[in-house]
């Protein structure tokens, strides 16, 4: 069974402890470290959510971004807990999640690491457009955007 909830500094360190390798990747390509980048998000979110199954942390999600601006910074971060769940109830998950986010900001944009093919996959899913890849830090990553 999977419950979306409020997320928790416990989500956080919990989450942190079995980021996916990927997901760990994605960060380090950025020049961050991935626990650090996850807390970061977490305390700079104005929206968080998380996913647990079974009571165990599977994924979060959030929004950063100034209240009264425009764009928002939208994250997913996973865990291996997430391996349990299959990718289309996950995308429907986010894509529901998305209209929360579109709520607080009309254009959502951020980076996606261009070989984190599930990560890629699931944008398209969500309706996001991706740019042809661009070079960050040496590492090929792809901008995805989406204007309410």
């Amino acid at each position: 069974m999977i419950e979306v909830v409020p997320s928790t500094m416990a989500h956080a360190r919990k989450l942190a402890k079995s980021i996916r390798e990927k997901d760990q990747i994605e960060a380090r390509a950025l020049g961050l470290v991935p626990h650090k980048a996850l807390f970061y998000a977490y305390r700079h979110s104005v929206l968080r959510r998380t996913a647990v199954v079974d009571g165990s942390v599977a994924a979060m999600w959030g929004i950063s971004g100034t209240p009264l601006g425009v764009v928002g910074q939208p994250y997913l971060i996973t865990g291996t807990v997430c391996d349990k769940i299959h990718p289309v109830t996950f995308a429907k998950i986010y894509i529901k999640e998305l209209k929360g986010m579109k709520s607080l900001f009309p254009v959502l944009e951020n980076y996606v690491h261009s070989d984190y093919e599930g990560a890629v996959e699931m944008l398209r899913i969500a309706g996001f457009e991706l740019s042809d890849p661009i070079d960050i830090n040496g590492t090929s990553f792809r901008r995805f955007r989406m204007v309410s």
